[in-house]
């Protein structure tokens, strides 16, 4: 009897042991690695230069994603570029997106407003005019993040 109620112990362990180590861990380790394999294929290493060249050249749809992965990257002001000719064409496209999805300014107007150079301004305040509403409230809530005087 006593060699039952031993197996009986030790039946009982094992069961605790797999319900609430075991197989908890392995379903953590299972999204664990599903976690780092999304991770890994979701990564991008575009920077915003690569992002203004396909608001330039890309498609309707590829060009207002471009613009807004710009304004997220942009938000980090570690990433902002500080060269002339990155700010010039970033301006041009601003300025040639008055007759291109509304998308495509509102978004380069918000990144133009998270870099936070005055020379923004001006293409911002010409933003103002625009026919969508939304566009300028993003251009309104760039110059606010610029801190452009003249507005």
């Amino acid at each position: 009897v006593q060699k039952t109620d031993n197996n009986v112990n030790n039946s009982k362990v094992y069961t605790l042991y797999y319900a609430f180590f075991l197989i908890p861990l392995m379903i953590t380790i299972i999204g664990v690695m599903f976690f780092f394999v999304f991770k890994v294929l979701t990564f991008e290493t575009n920077s915003p230069n690569d992002y203004l060249t396909e608001i330039q050249i890309g498609s309707a749809t590829k060009r207002w994603q471009a613009a807004f992965e710009l304004s997220k990257i942009l938000s980090n002001s570690s990433r902002v570029p500080k060269d002339k000719v990155f700010m010039e064409k970033m301006i041009n496209l601003y300025n040639k997106s008055i007759h291109d999805d509304p998308l495509v300014r509102t978004y380069l107007a918000m990144a133009m407003g998270c870099t936070g150079h005055e020379e923004f301004g001006p293409s911002l305040m010409e933003g103002l005019k625009d026919r969508d509403a939304v566009t300028r409230l993003a251009a309104i809530k760039s110059l606010g993040n610029i801190k452009y005087v003249p507005a």
